[in-house]
């Protein structure tokens, strides 16, 4: 551990934004489909080199960063080395929204079914995940002051069961509704309110 430096951190960075398999660059690499002596099939090809992405490094620089600042108070270390690398950066948010037009067009086709409609409506207007969106509950809204509250998000787990979660940055936010979603979300509730009276 008195051996690991920065310099060593930024190597191994840079080798996982070359290939995730650590492949050192070998062109004739093999990816075979199972390990041991085998026949290859079409299924053994040569190796592709797959960048690990930003956000993979940077979870590794966190993990690596918070585990040498552990051997830093347990004084095995004298100095964290992964506060003097530099860490990965991250790609810039590139969004590509749609032009008011064509929003108009997306929630004029989506009210044909008002409660699709209710759906992207609100997702334009508060800009929350869809998964926050399928989470949200009536006691989440609250219409007099105008206030949206997405506290969980809604997940598939490995059976394929819809479970409940936090957030995906573990907070919960407070949105402020304009006055036309306000309305939007009140006729939603009266109509929510008629099914179950209709059913008796």
């Amino acid at each position: 551990m008195g051996r690991l430096d920065a310099e060593t951190l930024e190597s191994f960075y840079a080798i996982m934004r070359r290939c995730r398999d650590h492949c050192g660059g070998c062109r004739k690499a093999v990816e075979h489909r199972k390990a041991g002596e085998h026949e290859c099939t079409d299924k053994c090809r040569p190796h592709q080199c797959k960048p690990l992405a930003p956000a993979s490094i940077r979870q590794i620089h966190w993990i690596l960063s918070g585990a040498l600042n552990r051997a830093v108070r347990w004084r095995w270390i004298a100095m964290n080395p992964a506060d003097q690398a530099e860490k990965p950066g991250m790609p810039q948010p590139d969004p590509h929204p749609p032009l008011a037009s064509e929003a108009a067009r997306l929630v004029e086709e989506a009210w044909k079914d008002p409660d699709w409609g209710v759906f992207l409506w609100v997702a334009m207007t508060t800009g929350a995940r869809r998964s926050e969106l399928c989470a949200l509950r009536w006691s989440a809204v609250e219409l007099e002051p105008a206030v949206l509250t997405l506290r969980s998000a809604l997940y598939v787990d490995d059976k394929r069961r819809l479970r409940e979660k936090d957030t995906k940055t573990h907070q919960q936010r407070r949105v402020a509704l304009d006055t036309e979603t306000v309305e939007v979300l009140r006729d939603h509730l009266a109509r929510c309110e008629e099914r179950p009276s209709a059913l008796g």
